[in-house]
């Protein structure tokens, strides 16, 4: 009975031993191809992929690459993420034959333009049925964008930006059913009204940026547009745009994030920016917007109310040393900085407890500084370049978050306030250009003469001063009324006076053209 089992206790060990090596998976074939063509189409690259010899490495395990089973001994590449590779050349339209590629990322190549992805966007999206994520931006990609990228109708992230594309949004872009996330900022699209009529119908779309784009003298579209019911951040930035804040955002009831600064905007601020209940980061800087700010944007509800840490998406932006992608989440923020805003400084912003930044700066704002110590949460309070008087309110210490502070070049007075984050805040030059300030960080001591700007005259001093511009005023009459009284009343007097003014006048129409005449003389000689 025991040597009948052995024979089987033997096959179970060949089929031990032996299991791993007939289960072994592999790299697809096709998937390769396309890889090699993709890296032959490049000019030079430190990948480290090796296609040598006839039963290369998995390229499933080399940098930059992900798997999925795509039958028993055999895996599909399903992501490509080769960001920040300083990759250098074209991208070869052989990626295409990686059909069940969800997620590609070529993006922040850029380094330099001599060491960059460049060329046109020249692949069979057709063939790329499950791609879900491209990302290409921040290289030197130029030409029109592929009408056929709607093909792709698993699209949830496209980005673009940063790179040479030009043209117009493509109609086609109408169709794409899932995207949520378009980014083609920083290139050099044109037609704005074109494009937002385009992509007002994706339903799925949350992000939206367009800025540095449609920078030929484009107009703001104040009507026509009626969708975007999903949407949650606008970026149209820095596109020189003229026109006004457009009307049709009132009905983005879903939107956090609305950045239009950068433009040439005018009219005044409409009322009804702070009547959106999601809204928390709002930047309309650099315009040309007039009119007092108003004080519906005192009552935003998600400044006012609810939690304080506001997150959204993703943020695609260089980080300092321009070369990498970094993610991160805006601060809740009221941005209107350089305008041309006039009124004061609504004491109803201190209800705004989960403001993080406000920046009023480069503006004709007058008036003093309301108590603004309820915004428990401010990080960042910017009001310089205004024309604010009085004193900087001390309970302004109370802020135990404030960071960032700048009251330069006002007409502020006073004793700047000690304590709390006032003690962190010693850079002269934000409190610079407002002479009647005083106390540290500034050189000025707090006397009682230099704390006010409108000091008290002696009313002695100002009397005599009075009597003495009286006296030199009717001395000047005097002394005027004087001689004219003579040379009036006086007939000899007035003929001699007259005739020496003619001589005078002869002897002066004489002796100018005969110099003159010596002159040129001179001069040719």
């Amino acid at each position: 009975m025991g040597n009948r089992g052995l024979p089987y206790f033997f096959l179970l060990l060949l089929l031990l031993l032996f299991a791993p090596l007939s289960c072994s998976q592999s790299c697809d074939s096709i998937d390769l191809t396309a890889l090699q063509g993709f890296v032959e189409g490049l000019q030079s690259s430190d990948l480290g992929w090796s296609f040598i010899g006839s039963s290369p490495s998995n390229c499933c395990t080399w940098v930059g690459i992900s798997c999925d089973l795509g039958s028993v001994s055999v895996e599909r590449v399903i992501g490509l993420d080769l960001s920040n590779k300083s990759l250098k050349g074209s991208v070869s339209s052989s990626l295409g034959g990686l059909d069940q590629l969800k997620q590609l990322n070529l993006s922040n190549n850029s380094l330099l333009r001599n060491n960059s992805l460049t060329g046109i966007i020249d692949h069979n999206f057709t063939a790329l049925p499950r791609l879900k994520h491209l990302i290409l931006g921040w290289n030197f990609l130029s030409g029109r964008i592929p009408p056929d990228l709607p093909n792709c109708l698993q699209m949830q992230t496209l980005n673009l930006a940063g790179n040479n594309l030009v043209g117009e949004i493509p109609p086609s872009f109408k169709n794409f059913t899932s995207l949520a996330i378009l980014w083609l900022s920083g290139n050099n699209f044109s037609n704005l009204f074109s494009a937002l009529q385009v992509l007002q119908s994706l339903p799925s779309l949350t992000h939206l940026a367009l800025g540095k784009n449609f920078r030929g003298g484009e107009i703001m579209p104040s009507d026509g547009i009626q969708g975007f019911a999903n949407t949650e951040l606008l970026f149209i930035a820095n596109c020189a745009l003229s026109g006004s804040i457009p009307p049709w955002l009132a009905n983005l009831t879903k939107l956090k994030i609305v950045i239009i600064s950068g433009n040439h905007l005018t009219g005044t601020i409409p009322s009804w920016l702070g009547n959106l209940d999601n809204l928390f980061y709002l930047d309309i800087s650099n315009n040309s917007l007039t009119g007092e700010i108003p004080t519906s944007l005192t009552r935003m509800k998600s400044l006012a109310y609810g939690d304080s840490s506001q997150d959204i998406g993703i943020v695609i932006q260089r980080n300092s040393s321009g070369r990498f992608l970094q993610y991160s989440s805006f601060r809740p923020a009221i941005i209107l900085s350089n305008n041309k805003l006039v009124g004061s400084i609504l004491p109803e912003f201190n209800s705004l407890v989960n403001l993080h930044v406000l920046d009023l700066s480069f503006n004709d704002i007058s008036g003093t500084i309301p108590d603004l110590s309820g915004m428990s949460n401010l990080e960042s309070l910017d009001l310089s370049h205004n024309h604010l008087t009085g004193a900087i309110p001390p309970s302004l210490s109370r802020l135990h978050f404030l960071s960032s502070f700048n009251v330069a070049y006002n007409n502020l007075s006073g004793q700047i306030p000690t304590g709390g984050q006032f003690d962190t805040l010693n850079d002269p030059s934000i409190y610079i250009g407002n002479y009647y300030l005083c106390g540290p960080p500034t050189q000025n001591n707090c006397s009682n003469e230099e704390l006010n700007p409108n000091p008290k005259r002696d009313n002695n001093i100002g009397r005599e001063a009075t009597w003495s511009y009286l006296a030199m005023g009717l001395g000047f009459a005097t002394g005027l009324w004087g001689v004219c009284g003579i040379l009036i009343f006086k007939k000899s007097w007035s003929d001699a006076y007259f005739r020496m003014i003619n001589k005078l006048f002869d002897k002066t129409y004489v002796i100018i053209p005969v110099n003159m005449r010596r002159l040129n003389r001179r001069v040719r000689g």
